[in-house]
């Protein structure tokens, strides 16, 4: 019988494998554009009077910042490939 306690290393396949600086980045700018889209249309469902074309001018900013974010990641990544 063997050893229960024999310990083996894990081998190559067995451990997961990092993710790349730039798919972390894509998901990043994916999550602010989604975040601030929906912050975008939030005076839709609830009114807000004059405090929602702020709110709008933000996250319309927003918005576009996470649309930079993954567009940059997407071209890093399709370099690295």
């Amino acid at each position: 019988m063997p050893d229960p306690l024999d310990y083996r290393e894990p081998a190559t396949s067995d451990a997961p494998k990092p993710a790349s600086p730039a798919r972390n980045a894509m998901g990043v700018g994916v999550v602010v554009f989604v975040v601030c889209l929906a912050a975008m249309f939030l005076p839709l469902a609830i009114p807000l009077g004059q405090l929602a074309k702020f709110l709008v001018t933000i996250a319309f900013l927003g918005a576009c910042i996470g649309l930079s974010i993954t567009a940059n990641a997407l071209i890093d990544w399709w370099r690295g490939r």
